[in-house]
């Protein structure tokens, strides 16, 4: 991998991107008086993805500061921009269907499940690299 970081803005602009975008069914469904259970669905699309996106320019912005071996900092990278694909799969997906993945289903619902798990495995591995490179650096 080249840059990391750089990888990490591109993945991040796209994360950012459909989360903002996720905020057009939400305002629907607000206007639509929609039950409360879809606009929460859509809200935490809208808000997760776009917080998920600025993580990722976060992280590029002090993936340069932790110690750590060039492998480290790919593995880094991609663990969160696999866990960000987790998400986005995963939670507008989710609110589309009416299921949020967390029990065991037959179908649609195995998606969510599965982009959770990818989002939340993929972003655990890479916090505990932060973690690793933040305490070498000091």
């Amino acid at each position: 991998m080249d840059d990391p970081a750089q990888h990490l803005i591109l993945h991040g602009s796209i994360c950012l991107l459909i989360g903002l975008i996720c905020g057009a069914p939400m305002g629907s469904a607000i206007n639509q008086n929609k039950s409360p259970e879809v606009v929460n669905a859509w809200r935490v699309a809208h808000l997760s993805l776009t917080l998920g996106g600025i993580l990722l320019f976060a992280l590029a912005s002090i993936i340069e500061r932790l110690v750590l071996p060039e492998l480290w900092l790919t593995l880094l990278a991609w663990s969160f921009i696999i866990s960000t694909y987790g998400f986005i799969v995963a939670v507008p997906y989710g609110a589309m269907i009416g299921e949020r993945g967390l029990a065991s289903t037959v179908g649609k619902g195995n998606v969510v499940r599965f982009g959770n798990l990818i989002g939340a495995v993929g972003s655990t591995i890479g916090a505990v690299i932060v973690l690793v490179g933040a305490v070498l650096a000091i």
